[in-house]
């Protein structure tokens, strides 16, 4: 974090998700934290470097669901499907460099005015492939500079499809207690960089009681905050047989103000009440929903039973890029089916305050004193613009200039600080991924029978007893 004083001189600031845009406005700057904001002419003399910004002052937005993939699962040639078909097709996937990928991802957010993140791990292997991959994901989030949570995902059961149904191509279950044992002693409390370690089911439904039990009592030793998917698609809610969801994360101890839950779509309105009154955050995705198939998650009405909302990317990104901003307007979109237009400053709140909720760091999400220094700088036309809902539907990831974490410079003209050499890093994971290619193919169409199990799975659970919410 910087140790000396900036005063940052903004042409415009926008403070918070609900307050107007400032002209000629001053911020300033110490120790990675804000320590004052105030018009310009008020704080000249405090006797600070002077930064001039010809353009648009904003918080730094938080990504609140993502799975730091670098390079993306359509230019893998794994094209959109059904959730629980798509994730089949996720089997035939290029191996790639898991921190090589995960420094790309973690740049790219950056790139889209992105300081915070919090990026699921999960993986099948056992216990020491599975940390060794853990820590080469935080390690790129520390080479670039970013803050966020780790979810050290954990499941156990079958994913593939409901319980009592057969899948081929259905990984080996996972050993939980020896992979929960050595999650305990990777270091939990280590606070380096603000990347801290989280962790949670990767879906209750994907999990033994006795697991997620495991889980709960991980976090409370550890002061962990918990993260999952949750309710993401119809067919979720009756995957086991001894209970939802929502009731599983509950009497296991999991359900708290600690917990973030991802995608929500099926959410009934007394399971949104329940994860209110505990204090729960719900991450929307409504990109990942859209693509995936999984449905248009309700939000208007989590706003209203008083759920915190956050907003998530779910690496569900275009070949060139994630664009945060692009992800607003996917969120007011979703509110206008559900007949509420104009959630411009609820939909950035939820990118910003919401996020900084979620990850459990209550300073961030404003431009305001006593908040972290997290923030980005714009240019271009959505410099101009003279409103929150301007903004939003004119802004893109290509008019982010500087992005500032804790105070520090973080990427400069798009330029990633930590990763310069971060383009080339791309091109080398792409020459992986076009070398791979003919196989690739091949391993796509040897999961066509699995997909077909997985389809005759879900339509039973549809026209069984389960089918009942």
């Amino acid at each position: 974090m910087s140790q000396h004083r900036t005063l940052l001189r903004a042409r415009r600031l926008l403070r918070d998700a609900m307050s107007p845009v400032e002209q000629d406005m001053g911020v300033l700057l110490y120790g990675g934290a804000i320590i004052d904001v105030a018009p310009y002419d008020d704080l000249r003399g405090v006797g600070a470097e002077v930064v001039e910004w010809d353009g648009l002052v904003m918080p730094g937005l938080v990504d609140a669901h993502s799975h730091l993939r670098g390079i993306s699962t359509r230019r893998q040639g794994v094209e959109d499907a059904e959730l629980e078909r798509w994730v089949v097709r996720l089997g035939a996937l290029t191996a790639l460099d898991g921190r090589a990928d995960a420094l790309v991802a973690a740049c790219d957010l950056l790139r889209t005015g992105v300081t915070g993140v919090l990026a699921v791990h999960h993986s099948f292997a056992g216990p020491e492939e599975y940390l060794a991959s853990a820590r080469a994901m935080r390690g790129a989030l520390l080479t670039a500079g970013l803050r966020g949570d780790v979810v050290l995902g954990v499941t156990d059961a079958h994913e593939l499809a409901p319980a009592g149904a057969v899948v081929s191509a259905a990984p080996p279950p996972v050993d939980a207690p020896a992979l929960l044992h050595a999650l305990a002693g990777l270091g939990l409390g280590d606070r380096t960089g603000d990347v801290r370690w989280a962790t949670g089911p990767v879906g209750p439904q994907w999990c033994t009681d006795a697991t997620l039990a495991g889980i709960a009592a991980l976090a409370a030793e550890h002061g962990l905050r918990v993260h999952t998917h949750l309710m993401e698609t119809v067919h979720q809610r009756d995957w086991v047989p001894d209970g939802t969801p929502v009731e599983r994360l509950a009497r296991t101890g999991l359900l708290s103000d600690a917990l973030s839950v991802a995608h929500g779509v099926w959410l009934s309105r007394s399971e949104q009440a329940e994860l209110a009154a505990a204090g729960a955050t719900a991450v929307h995705c409504p990109t990942s929903n859209l693509r995936l198939r999984s449905g248009s998650a309700p939000v208007p009405a989590w706003l209203a039973a008083g759920l915190p909302v956050a907003l998530g990317m779910d690496s569900a990104t275009e070949e060139d890029g994630p664009d945060m901003f692009a992800e607003l307007r996917a969120a007011v979109r979703n509110a206008e089916l559900h007949e509420r237009p104009g959630l411009h400053r609820e939909v950035l709140a939820m990118a910003t305050t919401g996020g900084a909720r979620a990850l459990g760091r209550r300073r961030l999400g404003a431009v305001a004193r006593g908040y972290d220094a997290d923030l980005v700088l714009l240019d271009g036309p959505p410099a101009d613009a003279p409103d929150v809902e301007s903004l939003v539907e004119s802004a893109s990831r290509h008019d982010v200039r500087r992005v500032l974490v804790d105070g520090e410079l973080r990427l400069d003209d798009g330029v990633p600080a930590g990763c310069p050499e971060v383009d080339d890093l791309r091109a080398g994971l792409l020459g992986t991924v076009d070398e791979d290619e003919v196989a690739r193919r091949f391993r796509l169409a040897s999961l066509a029978a699995a997909e077909a199990e997985v389809g005759e799975a879900l339509g039973a659970l549809a026209g069984g007893p389960g089918a009942r919410r």
